[in-house]
């Protein structure tokens, strides 16, 4: 299954998808990736609000793909993200924190921004609760 590639069971938000190109495959790892132009990957496909924002944010990173092209893309902002999410995890102390690097919070502001029209007011509140930016 982890090629697979999934359909969300939330209509506008697959719909969303489709609109912007964006195909959401499963990996095993506990991890959400975005590899624009081709794939987002993300584990547990579950069809939870969390498993939603989840592919939101991962969308909001396909959108800083589209705004920016390929090579300030990866240069500014993927590059950083994965070096941050490497921090994160070699921190001895637990007092680095992925979730508030510059390519993250971006992602959320990018995701919340296009999604506010789409999901809906209370939705779209949670979803700034679990991804600050």
């Amino acid at each position: 299954m982890q090629n697979a590639v999934y359909k969300i069971k939330d209509e506008k938000l697959q719909q969303s998808l489709l609109d912007l190109g964006v195909k959401i495959k499963e990996t095993n790892n506990n991890m959400g990736l975005c590899l624009a132009p081709f794939y987002i990957r993300i584990s547990k496909v579950d069809h939870s609000m969390f498993n939603q924002f989840w592919i939101m944010h991962e969308v909001g990173h396909w959108l800083q793909y589209k705004k920016y092209g390929f090579i300030v893309f990866y240069l500014f902002f993927g590059l950083p993200s994965v070096l941050s999410q490497y921090l994160e995890l070699i921190d001895p102390f637990k007092k680095y924190k992925h979730r508030y690097c510059f390519a993250e919070k971006s992602a959320n502001q990018f995701a919340y921004n296009y999604f506010k029209n789409v999901i809906g007011n209370e939705k779209i509140a949670l979803f700034r609760l679990y991804y600050p930016f």
